[in-house]
């Protein structure tokens, strides 16, 4: 995870990005070593469970790194908030996930969700919800919730260095 995170980073800098705050939203908020984080990045951690409650009008744009389709789906580790106590969430009749919530409250406050990484339902579910002009990048191919195939680590982070950048050169495009 740290290794994708770096790459985006790589990418937001190249942008021209003087700031980047990552929140750590994986595994209780200990899923990042901030020794291995890349030096432009402040590490955020938080042990509450919807961790995207800092966020407010001063961020330029929001990414999510890792993201998972929502419960009920084919994709890897496949769940929305908790996957023994939550079996689906609607919004206005719709089927939502993590991924929406999240971008829907970045939303809330002006900010645009320029970026999605993940499997490649998370992905296709992104765009799905943020539209086809949203930098989806998947890093592997969802077999089934506990199956995948994984693709080759330095393509994946080339990929989302590139995506990264093109996503913060091209902020504007995006709804806020």
């Amino acid at each position: 995870l740290v290794n994708e995170i770096n790459a985006v980073c790589e990418g937001l800098v190249a942008a021209g990005a003087t700031e980047i705050v990552v929140m750590d939203g994986h595994g209780g908020s200990n899923s990042i070593d901030i020794m291995k984080l890349h030096p432009k990045a402040s590490l955020m951690q938080v042990g509450n469970w919807m961790p995207v409650i800092y966020l407010d009008g001063t961020y330029d744009a929001f990414i999510q790194i890792g993201a998972h389709s929502m419960e009920n789906t084919d994709g890897y580790m496949c769940h929305t908030f908790n996957s023994h106590a939550i079996q689906e969430m609607r919004l206005n009749g719709d089927l939502i996930g993590e991924i929406g919530i999240s971008s829907y409250l970045a939303a809330y406050f002006g900010v645009p969700t320029i970026m999605v990484s993940g499997d490649d339902t998370a992905c296709r579910e992104a765009r799905s919800l943020l539209g086809d002009d949203l930098e989806a990048v998947p890093t592997k191919s969802s077999i089934n919730r506990y199956s995948t195939v994984n693709y080759p680590p330095q393509q994946v982070y080339a990929n989302l260095r590139a995506a990264a950048e093109r996503a913060l050169r091209n902020v504007k495009k995006y709804k806020r």
